[in-house]
């Protein structure tokens, strides 16, 4: 179901209902004179909210790092996954049963974009650089969230034009992330990868970009605070990773002691003694601090760009921490 709110009404009727899609269970649209104006056609997150790639009229689905493609009812690419599962095809998605299940196989690595236009979809903005990161960590799920909240109208107008409170607030970021991370921990746990024994094999990793680092943060501490809630869960979930490329207002960003958490900044960020550089100095503002209590801190000498685009060269770095579990949390091997 594709719908807007026409008339601003803050809610939704059936008049403003935009297009109607059936679909069979692997994805692929019915045939049928369903209802579609000429503004739904142009949205293509439909199945599963992935983004249907009409190129070359292959109408594939874009799960990330691979594609599946709804008339064949599999993955057009072997599933990392596989040699846990002989009994199933390496193509197969969702052990071919996908009334009751979502991607199980796949894996979860969470994108948090900073600053952004408007109208930007989010995965537009990572410019290749979350496919980089996903064959880095071997990870092919990802999920995407604004830490920007809504962008360049967020920072002109603030809630007046996107209900949210001004981008340029720390605590907005954070308090936002927060939200969403709590919120969204149900539904990004069960897509989790399990054993044959219904226990979760798979670990998550947080990926985060200027204005996304403050995001990101109040994003983990939801998402923990669901696990605290939900013990049974706790001792199973590990959130592995935590990468801030060139966070803005990093100081605002908590670490959590048990989570391997990374920084990564270039030239313009930080003097050579870790304080701020000069007004005088280019793009000073956008990242000019560290962020307390990383177990791993990396600043180029040569590098001056801001872009997600200019961190290419750091992928290679990447790594998740070590965890064992002590009979009340994950504790981090690694963490300094």
């Amino acid at each position: 179901m594709v719908f807007t709110d026409k008339n601003g009404s803050g809610s939704i009727d059936n008049t403003e209902i935009l297009g109607e899609t059936h679909y069979y269970p692997f994805g692929k649209a019915f045939d049928g004179a369903w209802y579609n104006d000429a503004t739904a056609g142009k949205y293509r997150y439909l199945y599963n909210g992935k983004e249907l790639s009409e190129e070359f009229d292959l109408n594939f689905y874009d799960y990330g790092a691979r594609w599946l493609d709804p008339g064949m009812g599999s993955w057009w690419e072997v599933d990392p996954a596989s040699e846990k599962y002989f009994g199933d095809s390496p193509y197969n998605y969702v052990h071919n049963n996908p009334v009751n299940a979502k991607d199980p196989d796949g894996r979860l690595v969470v994108f948090v974009n900073g600053q952004k236009n408007t109208a930007q979809a989010l995965r537009d903005y990572w410019e290749g650089f979350d496919s980089a990161v996903m064959k880095r960590l071997n990870d092919n799920n990802a999920q995407y969230y604004d830490g920007s909240l809504g962008g360049w109208a967020n920072t002109v107008g603030g809630s007046i034009f996107t209900g949210m409170g001004n981008n340029l607030s720390a605590s907005n970021r954070y308090k936002a992330g927060n939200e969403k991370g709590f919120g969204d921990a149900a539904g990004l746990i069960a897509g989790l990868a399990r054993d044959k024994n219904g226990n979760i094999t798979e670990t998550i990793k947080i990926i985060t970009h200027s204005m996304g680092g403050v995001y990101g943060s109040g994003f983990l501490a939801g998402l923990k605070k669901y696990l605290k809630n939900n013990p049974e869960l706790e001792k199973q979930v590990k959130i592995s990773l935590v990468a801030h490329f060139d966070p803005f207002q990093g100081s605002d960003i908590t670490t959590d002691p048990n989570v391997f958490t990374m920084q990564f900044m270039h030239q313009f960020g930080l003097t050579a003694d870790g304080g701020k550089r000069n007004e005088s100095d280019s793009f000073w503002w956008l990242a000019n601090e560290k962020v307390n209590g990383t177990d791993y801190f990396e600043q180029s000498s040569t590098e001056m760009g801001h872009g997600i685009g200019s961190f290419f060269e750091n992928i290679g770095t990447l790594q998740e921490g070590s965890y064992i579990w002590n009979s009340a949390a994950w504790e981090c091997q690694n963490c300094k």
